[in-house]
C-alpha cells in the first residue's frame, strides 16, 4: 500500500514538473478584459445561486498577456482597480484549482473572489464552498483561502462546457476576482502559507508550487505627479 501511494506521488510530481498555474492583473480601465458589467466587480456573489445570468466574461486575455510578457505586467493609476486571472499552462486536462490561498501584496483597499454561485440555475454548481458569510465579508479578504472540495471549482477544461464559469478553455484562463489599492507600488499576488491544491479528475489530490505571478504597479495619478514637480520646484528655489 505504501508503494502505491509513493508511486501517486512521484506521478503527481512528473505531471505537474513542466506545468504551471499563472496569476496576473489586467487593468480593468485602459484594457478590454473582465467583466461585462463592471459594477459587479467587487461583488463575489449575488447571493441568489442565479449568478450566472449576471456575470460574465467581456474579453478574455490572450496567451500574450501575462507573466513573462513584460516587468512590471501593467501600470495603473492611483485608485484604478485590476481584475485578478487564473490560467493553466500544461497542466493536465481536468484538473480543478481544489484549494488556494491567495496573499496580494500590500493592503488592498478592496478585493473580491468571484463565488459564481449558480445553485439554483442551469449549471447547479458553484466554484467554491462555503457561505458569503456575516455582514457578506467572505471572498473579499486578503488573505484568502478558496477551497473546492464539493464545490466545482476552476477547472482546466478543453471544452466550452464551462464557459459559464468565467472561464475560457481556448486560452485555459479564468477570471478569478478583483483589486483594488488606493496607495501607490509594485504589487503582485502570491500564495498564503497554505498555498495551491490541484485534484486531478482521477487519483489522489496533489500541492504544486509551480506558480507564476504577474506584477502591476499602482502610479501617482496625473494631479499628485504634478504637486510632486511643484514641489520639487519649490525645493530647488530654495
Amino acid at each position: 500500500m505504501k508503494k502505491a501511494l509513493v508511486l501517486i506521488a512521484v506521478l503527481a510530481c512528473v505531471a505537474s514538473a513542466n506545468a504551471i498555474v499563472q496569476f496576473f492583473f489586467t487593468n480593468a480601465v485602459t484594457q478590454p478584459y473582465g467583466l461585462s458589467n463592471s459594477a459587479l466587480a467587487f461583488q463575489p456573489t449575488l447571493n441568489g445561486n442565479d449568478d450566472a445570468l449576471h456575470y460574465s466574461v467581456a474579453a478574455f486575455p490572450g496567451l500574450d498577456i501575462g507573466p513573462g510578457t513584460a516587468a512590471p505586467d501593467v501600470d495603473y493609476s492611483a485608485g484604478e482597480f485590476a481584475y485578478i486571472w487564473v490560467r493553466f499552462v500544461g497542466e493536465v486536462n481536468n484538473i480543478k484549482i481544489q484549494g488556494l490561498n491567495m496573499n496580494l501584496d500590500g493592503s488592498p483597499s478592496e478585493v473580491a473572489y468571484y463565488v459564481m454561485d449558480d445553485t439554483g440555475g442551469d449549471n447547479v454548481a458553484k466554484r467554491w464552498d462555503g457561505a458569503f458569510g456575516p455582514n457578506n465579508v467572505n471572498f473579499k479578504q486578503d488573505p484568502q483561502i478558496l477551497a473546492a472540495v464539493q464545490a466545482l471549482g476552476i477547472q482546466n477544461r478543453s471544452t466550452a462546457v464551462q464557459n459559464w464559469n468565467l472561464y475560457d478553455h481556448t486560452t485555459r484562463t479564468a477570471l478569478l476576482g478583483a483589486v483594488k489599492y488606493d496607495s501607490d507600488g509594485l504589487r503582485s499576488a502570491a500564495y498564503g502559507s497554505l498555498g495551491l491544491n490541484l485534484k486531478p479528475a482521477t487519483g489522489s489530490a496533489y500541492t504544486t508550487f509551480a506558480g507564476e505571478f504577474g506584477s502591476a504597479n499602482w502610479i501617482p495619478e496625473p494631479a499628485s505627479m504634478a504637486l510632486l514637480a511643484l514641489a520639487g520646484l519649490l525645493i530647488r528655489r530654495r
